[in-house]
């Protein structure tokens, strides 16, 4: 009747509260702690309520994959007066869908994984944005994780596949495609699965940089039985809520996908820069980049990425660094010493000309040094007009035909101009504006920029004598 039905409460968002606030405040646990949490029993107030009705259809006596009503409780508990619709839906569909077969192929495994690993962890942590590798692009097949979980750029949580067939080592990648990124963070979250044998770890944070960080099991458990399934659920409510914390804690992101502007999207991971064209000329876009950074092998141009590998309408490139901007007059000088050391290498053969802060990168191996990417309007004489572009931060000659390497000087005198380091010297400053009127060669900016520096230096030695 509708009295019984209003009668039932809706308890959804009291129980995913409750599995988000675990442990909510608390600092990253230890290797041990985070075992133990992972193991930890739920309270009977954090388990979804089933009616007894589905709750007995959900046991099972077969000799393979028995089900008793004592092990169902560790996740579910029976109620007729509560429901969580959502959570029931999520929780059965994992715990009562047997895996494909054990010679299935990968593909047929996905939809499993996805029922036990993604949904579970989605539904607690719904503001990040699970990615997989589907390999359609062999540029990007290796480096990429079979499944990442990302939030606010960063991927806490992730994790390698192999169907019950492949012989590859899924927890050897795990570390193979994983450059540190995290800062200080103690580790990030993973898991690695042949088939339904499934393993949480820790990927602890390397002594060093660049080396590839050591893997940390923390429990295994098998997905072929309902078992072993409710146990998973259980571990992956005990450990979502520490997916948010390690993406808070983490000093820069790690994953990222954005769109350019010019029909491509770029998809930042730990090395590489990943750009996927969506347009009608792809085939000539990249075409053209491979052309322009051969060259740029062929001279061996510094500070500049280069090509990984390519496909039809994929572009790798690396290395990956830091996009952010100098905070200091000797940072913002190391930056256009960089940028003028490849200037004075193109030019006048070729020109660069969209010189801006978003294409200036850091590097990620020594702080100090800094490349020019996005080489996308490269070009060379005669140049065309590209009226696309924003005049407030381009020369106004990149608007008209002929232009030359004069905007790419203008560009890195605006690099000095808007630099926003706080105590810019007036002196650096003027020689942004100079840049900018003067249109000098990039020898001659060269020679003015050391000329600076070298004044710049002997006053700082002074001051500490």
């Amino acid at each position: 009747s509708s009295l019984e039905r209003s009668a039932v409460v809706n308890v959804r968002e009291d129980i995913l509260q409750r599995w988000r606030d675990k442990h909510r405040g608390s600092p990253i646990p230890s290797i041990t702690e985070l075992r133990t949490r992972m193991d930890t029993p739920l309270l009977e107030n954090e388990k979804i309520p089933l009616s007894q009705m589905r709750l007995n259809v959900l046991l099972s006596n077969e000799p393979q994959d028995v089900l008793t009503l004592e092990q169902a409780n560790a996740l579910f508990r029976s109620s007729d007066s509560e429901y969580a619709k959502e959570l029931e839906i999520i929780s059965l569909a994992a715990a009562s869908t047997s895996p494909p077969p054990l010679n299935g192929t990968e593909d047929s495994y996905h939809m499993f994984w996805d029922d036990n690993i993604r949904k579970v962890v989605q539904i607690i942590v719904p503001s990040g944005k699970a990615i997989w590798n589907s390999n359609k692009h062999t540029a990007t097949g290796i480096l990429r994780p079979d499944f990442g979980f990302i939030l606010d750029d960063h991927c806490p949580f992730r994790g390698e596949e192999k169907g019950p067939l492949n012989d590859e080592d899924p927890r050897a990648e795990l570390s193979q495609k994983l450059r540190w990124d995290y800062g200080s963070v103690p580790y990030v979250l993973g898991y690695y699965c042949s088939g339904t044998r499934l393993t949480y770890v820790a990927i602890l944070r390397p002594e060093q940089a660049n080396r590839e960080p050591q893997i940390q099991d923390l429990g295994t458990v098998d997905l072929s039985t309902r078992v072993g399934r409710i146990t998973n659920m259980r571990w992956l409510i005990n450990l979502s809520p520490l997916v948010e914390v390690l993406s808070d804690s983490s000093e820069t992101g790690h994953i990222r996908v954005l769109s350019s502007g010019y029909n491509c999207t770029i998809e930042l991971t730990g090395h590489h820069v990943i750009k996927r064209y969506t347009c009608s000329d792809a085939l000539q876009r990249i075409e053209h980049l491979k052309n322009v950074y051969h060259w740029l092998t062929e001279m061996r141009v510094p500070n500049t990425d280069s090509v990984y590998r390519t496909s039809d309408v994929v572009i790798v490139l690396h290395p990956r660094g830091h996009r952010e901007r100098p905070q200091t007059e000797k940072e913002l000088l190391e930056a256009v010493r960089c940028v003028l050391e490849v200037l004075k290498a193109i030019h006048p053969v070729l020109f660069h000309r969209d010189i801006c802060w978003p294409n200036v990168i850091r590097s990620k191996d020594d702080r100090s040094k800094w490349f020019l990417t996005e080489w996308e309007h490269a070009a060379e004489a005669p140049t065309k007009a590209l009226p696309h572009f924003a005049s407030h931060s381009h020369s106004p000659r990149v608007f008209q035909d002929g232009h030359r390497g004069e905007v790419d000087i203008w560009g890195v005198g605006h690099l000095i101009a808007e630099s926003g380091v706080k105590g810019l010297s007036s002196e650096l400053h003027q020689i942004g504006v100079w840049m900018k009127e003067q249109s000098p060669s990039a020898q001659e900016a060269w020679v003015k920029l050391e000329q600076f520096a070298a004044q710049h230096d002997r006053r700082i030695a002074a001051k500490h004598v």
